[in-house]
């Protein structure tokens, strides 16, 4: 009798672990942000959950950046990280590097009044809305900038109008 124990024993656990080891569907599943199928998100330098996501408009965002792999400054996962910078947060930044230069201030006296001047980056006039390709633009790019009067706008880019100019060199153009 003592053997005919043993498998009814066994079988008892099998049959109890069971019951136990099933799933239980009767919670919503939360996600925990970095443990998701999706990627991190940061706008702005912060860390955002994708619900967040639904306030940004596109006409907002100047760049975003997209890493897949771990560089020597951030710790990629398999979901990977999207960087999204605004244009406020953008126009923010390159001013604040622009305003210490004198004339540069006196043109622009806030972030939010850079619509009376051109700038030219890299040889190129940029658009009405630079700040997408002024989003380079950072203490460890920045060379300098030259204020061209409306005169020598017009000579050097052949651009007609009252706005004076903006020439921005980075440390990497040649």
């Amino acid at each position: 009798m003592p053997a005919m124990r043993i498998p009814l024993l066994v079988y008892m656990l099998l049959a109890c672990s069971t019951v136990f080891a099933q799933k239980d569907t009767s919670h919503t599943s939360v996600a925990i942000p970095g443990l998701t199928e999706e990627p991190d998100y940061y706008i702005d330098s912060v860390f955002v959950t994708d619900k967040s996501m639904v306030r940004i408009t596109p006409d907002e965002i100047a760049c975003f950046t997209v890493l897949k792999h771990s560089t020597g400054k951030f710790v990629v996962r398999s979901n990977g990280i999207v960087f999204i910078e605004t244009k406020k947060f953008v126009r923010n930044r390159y001013w604040k590097i622009f305003s210490e230069n004198a004339a540069y201030r006196k043109l622009v006296p806030s972030p939010d009044a850079d619509s009376g001047v051109i700038y030219i980056l890299k040889g190129n006039p940029l658009s009405a809305q630079p700040e997408g390709m002024l989003s380079s633009v950072n203490t460890h790019t920045f060379a300098g900038i030259t204020i061209l009067d409306k005169k020598a706008l017009e000579k050097q880019y052949g651009i007609k109008g009252n706005k004076p100019g903006v020439v921005v060199q980075l440390k990497d153009d040649k």
